[in-house]
């Protein structure tokens, strides 16, 4: 009964009903070994990006403020994108 829930449920035969509820892909079963390999895949793709936005904001942070030219150069160019 490895990986599998059973659900008590009076209206199946004997009152238990074996549900297996294994990773569905438009409409195709995929083995628990490939979900696997596909969850680790993005949770791992998740901590990249995250750790990507953390150095992006530290550099950010330790950046010297603007000055008022840097700041209206950067108002015209997104004002001009027409």
């Amino acid at each position: 009964m490895k990986g599998r829930l059973v659900i008590l449920d009076p209206e199946a035969p004997g009152g238990k009903r074996r549900v297996n509820y294994g990773l569905v892909i438009q409409g195709r079963k995929v083995p628990s070994t490939a979900a696997r390999k596909l969850v680790k895949t993005l949770v791992a793709e998740q901590q990249e990006e995250a750790a990507y936005w953390d150095r992006i904001r530290r550099i950010v942070d330790e950046a010297p403020p603007l000055n008022e030219r840097q700041r209206a150069t950067i108002r015209l160019a997104f004002a001009s994108t027409d």
